[in-house]
């Protein structure tokens, strides 16, 4: 959008957030994004297109600092004539994203993800060859969509998604309970969690890095 409306990042306003038909409004206070919204609803009646009004949700972000916060409860937001929900979580393309700003529900999502689709291979390829079923689970388990964004987390969660990882390749590979983890891993040459978790993050470093992008330019050079 055009409009000098929304979160400014070093002199860059950052108002909207567009993958396919999936689009986030960003704005510092009530009235902005109203505003924002108003020419998201101007625009696609230009193009004769619609809004589905039961996937548009709005969610605050409040101050971390208590004593920052100016008022807890707000108008609904309208788009046309209908008015629009308040989540405190929502899923985006797949990650959950929360008001409070932790990934502990997303983590949580990968464990049962990763149980989900272990049990499934098991079902359905437990006669392969160890060959076979190292290519499927590397492709089916241990693609945690989203993890280098992982920043706010408690270890208790973090554990738990590293021992489920552990887990899930006992049982997928036909390991005894106590089996020894870093024998397990040599032997089929998977990587460690801690691994997964350090590879995703330096990857996604360099992508930033490499980005053409004008607003992640601008980003780096505030960072």
């Amino acid at each position: 959008m055009t409009a000098k409306v929304g979160c400014n990042v070093g002199g860059v306003y950052t108002n909207i957030l567009t993958y396919a038909d999936d689009v986030v409004l960003i704005a510092p206070s009530w009235m902005a994004l109203q505003y924002l919204i108003n020419m998201l609803a101007d625009g696609a009646t230009i193009i004769d297109m619609l809004s589905d009004i039961d996937k548009t949700v709005c969610m605050v972000f409040p101050p971390k600092d208590k004593r920052k916060v100016v008022i807890s409860t707000f108008p609904a937001f309208k788009l046309g004539n209908m008015a629009l929900k308040f989540v405190t979580e929502f899923r985006y393309l797949g990650h959950i994203i929360t008001n409070d700003e932790h990934d502990d529900k997303d983590v949580s999502h990968e464990v049962r993800a990763m149980f989900t689709h272990t049990n499934i291979l098991a079902r359905r390829f437990s006669s392969c060859s160890a060959p076979v079923k190292i290519v499927l689970f590397r492709t089916y388990c241990i693609c945690f969509y989203g993890m280098e964004l992982w920043q706010c987390y408690t270890r208790c969660s973090i554990n738990r998604l590293r021992s489920s990882y552990i887990r899930c390749i006992k049982i997928f590979f036909n390991y005894p309970k106590y089996y020894s983890v870093t024998a397990m891993l040599l032997e089929l040459g998977l990587p460690s969690f801690d691994t997964l978790l350090y590879n995703s993050r330096v990857r996604f470093a360099n992508q930033v890095q490499c980005s053409q992008n004008s607003i992640i330019a601008q980003l780096r050079l505030i960072l």
